[in-house]
């Protein structure tokens, strides 16, 4: 984990700059590739486990991220979250849940404490 942070939306935009809008946020996906490339980058090498919190609709406005996830998905193990909204509308989300490794555990508040046991043995 390296405690690096970034703004990934605001509400307004750059000046002089166009960039993607999701609702009322314009997503500042220079600043994101700028941090999270480079460590997925050196993923490769350096980690046992890749853990990204949170592979949402904003993320996925990056099709460079995209494309680095697809690269890493059969490197590096990765522990992400997803939120259940983006399963139906990527296709890389698709790819990852058909991947033979991938297990994926639907989270609520009533399993929540014995999911967190699985995943962590």
């Amino acid at each position: 984990m390296s405690g690096q942070r970034c703004v990934l939306a605001r509400d307004r935009a750059e000046k002089n700059k166009q960039m993607p809008m999701m609702g009322k946020y314009y997503i500042y996906i220079d600043d994101f590739e700028n941090l999270v490339l480079p460590l997925i980058a050196c993923a490769n090498s350096k980690f046992e486990l890749l853990v990204i919190d949170e592979i949402g609709k904003m993320e996925l406005k990056s099709k460079k991220f995209e494309s680095a996830l697809y690269e890493l998905i059969h490197k590096v193990p990765i522990l992400a979250t997803i939120p259940c909204t983006v399963i139906k509308d990527s296709k890389l989300i698709e790819y990852i849940k058909k991947t033979p490794k991938s297990i994926i555990y639907e989270i609520n508040k009533n399993n929540r404490d014995v999911i967190q046991k699985d995943v962590v043995t």
